[in-house]
Parts: structure tokens; C-alpha cells; sequence
């Protein structure tokens, strides 16, 4: 998402509300806006992943116009920007639990131009939700190639899934990984919560996660938990993965 654009602080939190102090601190940093897209990404950027709105909202889905055109208001009920203050009524308190006054951080938010983001017109059934991917599209430079043909990747982000038959970490063996090969998981671990396809590359395995604005791998050691994923019929969508717009690694 690029450099951090404002330093963020905590004046004041009621109930469901939540006023920032927001101070630009590069130059190309937009004007304060009255977006809730903008809004979710500030508040979203003080979260930790244990915070109800981190577990909710992940990164990749504030960069997508669609999920902000379908879900920002879910969240943000209200958005007041005037002379370096954010004024943020959430939808719920745990939204803006984390938003202690005092807390500080840095923010990269800008606002999201949400309209002419394409909302899907139906609900996608659950063998919808997958991508059938060549293992040559996920080729990583300097690894070896993954020896399975094609892997299962989910289309959405994370957060449109949910995990089923969940194994944590005394259990993830070589086995349970052998067998869970190609397949869209959910894991857990110290680099974070990551879904995608599990795919071995020498000996090494990663989690190998693809949305529309491109490509991330993480290392299955030190998973605290490895799930398979079905799609959450009440999940939150966005822009889905389709052959056209895969990203060229």
C-alpha cells in the first residue's frame, strides 16, 4: 500500500463513536475525506489481529472497490473530516474497541472510489467459489516447481470463507500436509492469518494466496492451526479471481 501518509491519534471514544486526530505526514497524503472508505482504512490500520475489525477486514479487501461498495457501510455508519479531525461513528462498538483514547499509529488510508465498482448480482454457489489453477501459474522465482497439476484457489478473500475441519499445530504433520496438497486452506501463524492454496515447493510448503492485485506466499512452519475452507454463505465478497484478471508473477 505504499509509505504511511498520516500519524493517527485517539482524542476521544463513546460508545460507537471515535474522534482522530489525523496529521499528514507525506506529501502526497489526500485530503482528509469524508469517505467511509477512507474512514475503515484509518481505523482498520490501528488494529491488531486479535481486534474484532482486524479478524473482519482484512488489507486486501479495503483495496477493493467492490467490497467497499458492498461493506464499508457495515461498518461505518458516519464520517466527519474537517481541519486535521476524523469524526467516525461505527455500526457497532467493537468496531472501534481498539480506538482507546491516547492509541497512536500510522496510517496509509485514502479514500476508495467506490462507484463504478461492479456489485455481484447473485450469490455464487459454493463450487463457484474455487479456481482450478495450473501449478505453472504458481511458479515462484528461485523455488523449485510445484509437482501437483493444478490447485484449488479460493476467489474471494478470506473473509468470504469459512474454515472447516481445522487441525492445529501438534497435528499438522507431514502427512496431514501431503494430503491437504492443492487444496484452499485457512491457516494460522505467527505471519499472520492467510487463506489460499497449499502448494509444496521442494521441500518446503506455503500458502500460496492470489487475489486480482496480485500474489503473496507464507510458510506453513510454526502454523498454530491449517483448515480447508468452504464459501460462508453470510460471507463478505469483493472482486473474485477469474482467469482474466489472475496476476502475472
Amino acid at each position: 500500500m505504499g509509505s504511511d501518509l498520516y500519524n493517527v491519534r485517539v482524542e476521544k471514544q463513546t460508545k460507537t463513536t471515535v474522534r482522530l486526530r489525523v496529521e499528514a505526514i507525506h506529501p502526497d497524503a489526500p485530503t482528509l475525506s469524508n469517505a467511509r472508505s477512507f474512514a475503515l482504512m484509518l481505523l482498520r490500520d490501528g488494529a491488531k489481529t486479535r481486534d474484532a475489525l482486524a479478524k473482519e477486514v482484512t488489507a486486501t479487501a479495503l483495496l477493493d472497490p467492490s467490497w467497499q461498495a458492498q461493506h464499508a457501510s457495515s461498518f461505518v455508519k458516519k464520517v466527519t473530516a474537517a481541519k486535521g479531525v476524523v469524526e467516525i461513528t461505527a455500526t457497532a462498538p467493537e468496531w472501534i474497541a481498539h480506538a482507546k483514547p491516547g492509541a497512536t499509529w500510522k496510517s496509509r488510508a485514502f479514500p476508495i472510489d467506490v462507484t463504478r465498482a461492479a456489485v455481484p448480482g447473485k450469490t455464487p454457489r459454493d463450487d463457484d467459489a474455487f479456481l482450478r489453477v495450473p501449478a505453472a501459474v504458481l511458479r515462484i522465482p528461485d523455488l523449485p516447481a510445484p509437482k501437483i497439476r493444478f490447485a484449488e484457489m479460493p476467489i474471494y478473500d478470506g473473509a468470504a470463507y469459512r474454515a472447516i475441519d481445522a487441525q492445529q499445530k501438534a497435528a499438522i504433520t507431514p502427512e496431514l500436509l501431503k494430503k491437504r496438497e492443492g487444496r484452499a486452506v485457512a491457516m494460522k501463524s505467527p505471519y499472520g492469518n492467510v487463506t489460499g492454496a497449499l502448494v509444496k515447493y521442494g521441500t518446503q510448503y506455503l500458502v500460496f494466496s492470489m487475489t486480482p492485485a496480485g500474489a503473496t506466499w507464507t510458510p506453513v512452519d510454526g502454523a498454530t492451526s491449517l483448515a480447508l475452507v468452504e464459501l460462508n454463505p453470510k460471507g463478505r465478497r469483493g472482486t473474485p479471481l477469474t482467469r482474466a484478471n489472475m496476476p502475472k508473477l
